[in-house]
C-alpha cells in the first residue's frame, strides 16, 4: 500500500496518506512487535528527495525502551543509517530526517536521531 506513495515533505498530501493509512492500520494503538512490522511495512520500498532515493529497512530494533531501524538509502550509491527513534516517532518523521539528512547529508552520519 505504502510503496506507491513518494513523499516529499511532512506537510505534503502523500505524507497525510501515509499518515492517514497508519492510523488506519491501527498504529497508535498497536502492541510494540507490531508497531515494528508496521514501522518497516511502511518505510521499505518508500522513496524521499523527489525519487532519488529509495529506502531499503533491514531491521527494527529494540533495545531498552528504544526503537532503532537499521535501513539503506539506495540511489546510484548505497548509504547505511541506524535511525534512533524517540519513543514518539513513527515512521513519517523517520521519512522527514531522511530528506532533511539527505538535503545537508554528513557522510560521518552513521546514527540519525528521530524525534
Amino acid at each position: 500500500m505504502f510503496s506507491n506513495i513518494l513523499p516529499t515533505s511532512p506537510g505534503s498530501d502523500s505524507y497525510r496518506e501515509l499518515s492517514d493509512g497508519l492510523q488506519n492500520r491501527g498504529w497508535i494503538a498497536a502492541s510494540a512487535s507490531a508497531r515494528d512490522q508496521i514501522l518497516f511495512d511502511a518505510l521499505d520500498g518508500q522513496t524521499i528527495d523527489g525519487g532519488a532515493w529509495t529506502v531499503r529497512v533491514y531491521a527494527v530494533h529494540q533495545r531498552a525502551g528504544t526503537r532503532f531501524v537499521q535501513l539503506a538509502l539506495t540511489a546510484d550509491t548505497t548509504v547505511n543509517l541506524v535511525a534512533k527513534l524517540s519513543a514518539t516517532a513513527g515512521p513519517i518523521d523517520v521519512l522527514a530526517a531522511l530528506e532533511e539528512w539527505v538535503a545537508d547529508s554528513d557522510p560521518s552520519t552513521s546514527i540519525l536521531n528521530v524525534a
